[in-house]
This record gives structure tokens, C-alpha cells and sequence, in this order.
């Protein structure tokens, strides 16, 4: 397998991460396993997104926080199929939390979720339904056919750096 430097195996994730708008959220809770699609934004190597805290994906990260993202662009071939896999934790974003400025990156990306957050009718007794998550990733693996059929690369993330080189990743 075609050995990747970690300038491009950064450039690549990067890329990805700027141009997908969407992620999977797989979660496992008192009903089993889920997954659910969110919109994301990238601080860092966190993924923030926003949903609601009584769906199943929140209930379950309340009640476990370790889960997995896939990220992925739509390919036309498998030798185009470019995508992610990461695993970490997950966790309800607070006002004074250090993650707290992954929302501004979130409506950077998405400018129509300021209002999910705060009604649109400054009057209006409706509550906010939408809760901003962060998504904190300990690996990060990258599949990219263009280097070969099933071409994996990981990489480590430890206090929100990449550790080490990319290495070759089997199941």
C-alpha cells in the first residue's frame, strides 16, 4: 500500500471536512445501535454540530458519549470514493465550555442555523429545540481509492493533535 505523509493525509481530511456538509453519527444506547445524519462544521479536529437533546443520537450520547462518524463525498466511481471514519466522544456543548467557539465555525458554515438556536421572533415564548454537540474524534481513519482499492490511513488524535504519521490501517 502507497505510503501518505501527514501534510497530505491533513490536507486531505481537511478538504473533506470543508466541503461535506453532512456527517453520520452512530450511537449505542438502552435501544441498541443508531445512526443519524447532522449538518457539521469543523474546529480544529472537532466536529460541532447542532440537534435537538431529546433525539435518540443525544439520549444516547447522554448515556454514552463514545460513538463514530463517517464522513463522505458523493463519488461517481470507487476509485473516487474518498471518505471518513472516526471514532471518539461526544458531548452537549455548554456557554462556558472551551468548545463553545465550534458555533461560530457551525453558523460560518450555516448561516440559517442562528435560527434553530434563538427564534427568529425575539417575542416569541417558543423555545430553542436546537443544542449545540461537539464531536471530539481519538482517531481518525481515512479510506481513499485513488491510492488503491481500499487504500486506509489513521492517525491518533490525542488533546485535539494529530499524533504521529499516518499508518496503514486494516479492520
Amino acid at each position: 500500500m502507497t505510503r501518505i505523509d501527514i501534510g497530505v493525509f491533513e490536507s486531505t481530511v481537511g478538504e473533506l471536512l470543508a466541503t461535506v456538509s453532512a456527517m453520520t453519527i452512530a450511537t449505542h444506547g438502552p435501544n441498541g445501535p443508531w445512526a443519524a445524519d447532522v449538518f457539521f462544521a469543523r474546529s480544529d479536529w472537532s466536529l460541532g454540530f447542532l440537534s435537538s437533546p431529546y433525539s435518540r443520537h443525544c439520549l444516547d450520547i447522554e448515556a454514552d458519549p463514545q460513538c463514530a462518524v463517517t464522513v463522505h463525498a458523493e463519488p461517481r466511481s470507487w476509485q473516487a470514493i474518498q471518505g471518513l471514519q472516526l471514532s471518539g466522544t461526544a458531548r452537549q456543548v455548554t456557554g462556558t465550555d472551551p468548545q463553545a467557539e465550534i458555533l461560530a465555525a457551525y453558523f460560518d458554515k450555516f448561516p440559517f442555523a442562528r435560527e434553530l438556536v434563538s427564534p427568529s421572533d425575539p417575542a416569541s415564548a417558543r423555545p430553542s429545540t436546537a443544542t449545540p454537540f461537539v464531536f471530539e474524534p481519538t482517531r481518525i481513519r481515512l479510506i481513499d481509492n485513488s491510492l488503491g482499492f481500499g487504500a486506509r490511513y489513521a492517525v491518533d488524535v490525542q488533546d485535539g493533535a494529530l499524533v504521529g504519521d499516518p499508518f496503514p490501517d486494516t479492520p
